[in-house]
């Protein structure tokens, strides 16, 4: 019996050792988890701001050509008038257009790529 009881505690001692290196195995692979979820976390936050700005120029660009395109209009009506009353002149009063004419004429476009060249970084280049 003396000798079975010894047996036992020694598989005892031996299970608990096990259990032990066990424990500490699982401390070891739960901490390595724990800091690729801090690192995946803040990967996936970096990679959520990165894509907001990048919505976030999309959408000022956006607005930045609608802007464009309606002064572009505006302008063609206050050209189309021009037109209209220089029609109305003699033909000896007409001369070379305004130089402020000649310049309203270009598209408003280059204009609005000139403002924005002042707003936004060019493309590469570090904001």
């Amino acid at each position: 019996m003396f000798r079975k009881t010894r047996q036992l505690e020694r598989f005892n001692a031996e299970l608990e050792q096990r259990v032990a290196e066990r424990t500490g195995e699982l401390q070891r692979f739960n901490e390595q988890l724990e800091l690729r979820i801090k690192d995946r976390t803040r990967e996936r936050e970096t990679a959520l701001a990165q894509l907001f700005e990048a919505q976030k120029m999309d959408t000022i660009g956006q607005l930045t050509g609608g802007v464009a395109h309606d002064f572009n209009n505006l302008l063609m009506a206050v050209l189309g008038s021009l037109s209209l009353l220089e029609k109305r002149l003699p033909e000896e009063s007409r001369s070379q257009p305004p130089a402020a004419e000649r310049r309203a004429r270009r598209p408003a476009g280059r204009r609005a790529d000139a403002a924005a060249a002042g707003v936004f970084p060019p493309a590469g280049a570090e904001a």
